[in-house]
């Protein structure tokens, strides 16, 4: 099973992560750090999905704003907007009390997922 460090707090600057944003897929039992979870991440768990099926989500895309520097973009996002309100309400409550989540259907996150370019579903791909 697949464990993702998802952000959960916007940052601005070079690494310009958005709330949603997949940062790092690892192997289940994964231990995290002190600043992998409250209040920046979210760590999420996918009973039955292998690290090796979902590792291109962390993929990266060079993109310019305007100053002439290279601002690193996270191609996937799982944005709140793409997930159920149900689902989006228990991401929220582990948010809070920074457990990791188990998402109860792990096939459905591909349909939460979306490439941020062209809001292209994870599971389309």
């Amino acid at each position: 099973m697949a464990e993702l460090l998802v952000r959960w707090q916007s940052k601005t600057g070079l690494s310009d992560t958005r709330r949603g944003d997949i940062i790092v897929v690892m192997e289940d039992g994964h231990v995290w750090g002190g600043k992998e979870g409250f209040p920046n991440h979210l760590k999420v768990s996918l009973p039955g999905i292998p690290k090796s099926d979902i590792s291109d989500l962390t993929v990266v895309e060079d993109a310019f704003n305007g100053d002439g520097i290279a601002h690193i973009r996270r191609q996937w996002t799982m944005a709140d907007i793409n997930i159920p309100s149900p689902v989006l309400n228990l991401l929220n409550a582990a948010f809070v009390v920074d457990e990791k989540f188990v998402v109860p259907n792990p096939s459905d996150i591909l349909q939460w997922i979306r490439r941020r370019s062209n809001n292209q579903r994870r599971s389309d791909v």
